[in-house]
Order: structure tokens, then C-alpha cells, then sequence
């Protein structure tokens, strides 16, 4: 399974492992909230906020054409958030 543990976040930029931390979602977008600044992708402006789905979207289809990985990998897990923020 292709799913990363260490992730880093979208606005301050700092690693955090997602496992270790026990990392909260955001109820809002569904996202991680970062442990460092309490971020997650409600704090990203909306050009940010394409750039990081459009960057999802890619990794995803990468992980679902070239790796065969898509049986169990969720790859809806991302759909409220683009709808929330299209």
C-alpha cells in the first residue's frame, strides 16, 4: 500500500508524521490538520487549494496507473475537499 506516513504541510512547509502524532482531521474539508501550525486546507487560498488538488489528483493516478495499487487505496478520500473548494 502506497500511503505516506511523514507528510509534509501545505503552509508552514514542516514534516510531521500523521501516525505517530495522531493527527486530527478538520471537520470542515476533511484534511490533516497540521500539529506545527494548525493548518490544513481551509487555510490556503483558492489558488493554493487547486494547486494542492491538482497535485493529489496526479499522485493518485500515478499510484492507480503505474503502481496497480488502486484495490486499496482509497482514492475518494479527497472528493469533499475538491467539492467544498471548486
Amino acid at each position: 500500500m502506497c500511503r505516506p506516513k511523514n507528510v509534509r504541510c501545505f503552509k508552514c512547509y514542516r514534516w510531521f508524521n500523521k501516525e505517530i502524532e495522531k493527527i486530527q482531521h478538520c471537520k470542515k474539508c476533511g484534511d490533516f490538520k497540521c500539529p506545527n501550525c494548525n493548518s490544513c486546507m481551509c487555510n490556503l487560498t483558492e489558488k493554493e487549494k487547486k494547486i494542492v488538488m491538482a497535485m493529489m489528483h496526479t499522485y493518485e493516478k500515478f499510484i492507480k496507473d503505474e503502481l496497480k495499487i488502486d484495490e486499496n487505496y482509497n482514492f475518494s478520500q479527497h472528493k469533499e475537499i475538491e467539492y467544498l473548494f471548486s
